[in-house]
């Protein structure tokens, strides 16, 4: 047993310096796989799992998407290196951002986080901020790969809400359980364990569509990004069945994940987006968005009116939620500079020792205190300052996709999901390598 053991680990640790190898050499490469995999990444280590028995090396298993990072990471600091230090532009976003790290960190060492707190904190804190720095690096040395990802975006979301579609009305609920998923129904997550194949809107029946995500709530905020992405696209003049596609299944597959914390975040950041259009684009959006809102507001009344209380106030749920929420703001005032990185929220799951605030800006304030939460909120403040000096519809997008995780993260984790990240990083990095990306279509 032991030498299969081991010769699982091997084979593991083999594949992980063979991607980074190839990030590292193929950069390009490994930036196309990285997004490729992106929206499937969750159903395929939990495939993975089932078919060769990984459960204890999952947590490596679900490294392969940081291990591409550092690939492409490397590679670009050769490419700099060879560029006779290329100069890159620094702007004062970036200095609070470092600043709100340097916070986290500190607050870490006086509170003796020890090193998987500080790595796992660091993971859930700091990942989408030092993920932007890399694609901006990215971008700067690759200018010509702007309308491939995006492209590639748009193609991956458009299959991914086609199946998430599939699952609602089609499929059989436990129709995951046939890839290594787990029958028990669930919204709890236990990182040695398989996923859950389906979750349910409180005492209900009603199924809360996962796609290939981790669940409903990773759905919801990819469905933020590929909405608020697809919105600036079209109305910078990529008028796409593609784009169009997106938009319209985008939105459908927000409500079926029937997650309100991204239903919240949506209407705040299209609030934005609307208002931030021309007059005569803003009156044509407005009438085709209340049309579709008609149509759903509809369909609800006919075919879920019996399950709205449960839809929209979740006794069986809400409550627990109130009472974390409270618990964790009462600790929070006794710990006003903090308690040290990796104590609170997603990185306390993977030390054994869950401690879930249900609120974003809580979980800063319990690990880094006021100061981690004043930075933070600093730094995306004078993004989005930066941001509106461009004065083009994609930063528009960008900024409203930001308003939107921001809102969604009162309620839940949301910022803290890694797959987001990525997504997140590599759209900052886009609105602000090019000033005039919309341009380009």
């Amino acid at each position: 047993m032991d030498k299969i053991v081991f010769m699982k680990e091997l084979v593991i640790y083999t594949i992980l310096s063979a991607i980074t190898l190839v990030s590292i050499f193929r950069r390009r490469f490994g930036f196309y796989f990285l997004f490729a995999i992106l929206p499937f990444y969750a159903f395929l280590i939990t495939y993975l799992n089932y078919l060769f028995q990984l459960s204890s090396m999952l947590p490596y298993i679900r490294l392969i998407k940081e291990f591409l990072l550092i690939g492409i990471l490397l590679s670009l600091l050769l490419e700099w290196i060879r560029s006779k230090n290329k100069p890159i532009t620094f702007y004062f976003s970036d200095f609070l951002i470092l600043f709100y790290l340097f916070i986290l960190v500190i607050s870490g060492l006086i509170h003796h986080s020890g090193l998987k707190e500080f790595a796992f904190g660091l993971r859930y804190d700091f990942f989408f901020f030092f993920v932007y720095f890399v694609f901006r690096l990215f971008f700067i040395f690759s200018k010509e790969e702007k309308n491939n990802i995006i492209n590639l975006i748009l193609i991956t979301a458009i299959i991914v809400f086609i199946f998430a579609i599939l699952q609602f009305f089609v499929l059989p609920k436990d129709f995951l359980t046939r890839f290594g998923y787990s029958n028990f129904a669930s919204s709890q997550f236990d990182p040695l364990s398989p996923l859950s194949a389906f979750q349910l809107v409180g005492n209900s029946n009603i199924l809360r569509v996962q796609s290939f995500f981790a669940g409903p709530n990773q759905l919801a905020s990819f469905c933020l990004v590929v909405i608020f992405l697809s919105l600036a696209l079209f109305f910078s003049g990529r008028k796409t069945l593609f784009v169009f596609l997106s938009i319209l299944l985008g939105i459908s597959v927000l409500v079926l994940t029937f997650c309100r914390s991204a239903w919240i975040g949506f209407v705040m950041g299209l609030l934005f987006f609307v208002f931030s259009l021309p007059k005569k684009e803003k009156r044509f959006f407005i009438s085709i968005f209340f049309l579709f809102v008609a149509l759903l507001v509809i369909l609800i009344f006919l075919f879920l009116r019996g399950e709205l209380y449960d839809i929209l106030f979740r006794p069986s749920s809400s409550p627990w939620h109130l009472v974390a929420l409270k618990e964790s703001f009462d600790i929070f005032k006794q710990n006003l500079w903090g308690m040290g990185l990796g104590k609170v929220g997603p990185a306390s799951q993977w030390l054994n020792k869950p401690f879930i605030s249900e609120n974003y800006y809580l979980q800063l304030g319990l690990e880094g205190g006021v100061l981690s939460i004043l930075s933070f909120l600093g730094a995306f403040i004078f993004l989005i300052a930066e941001l509106l000096k461009n004065n083009h519809i994609f930063s528009r997008g960008v900024i409203a996709l930001i308003i939107s995780l921001l809102c969604a993260s009162f309620f839940l984790h949301t910022l803290g999901d890694g797959i987001l990240s990525f997504y997140l990083g590599v759209l900052l990095a886009l609105a602000k390598v090019n000033k005039e990306y919309e341009k380009n279509f």
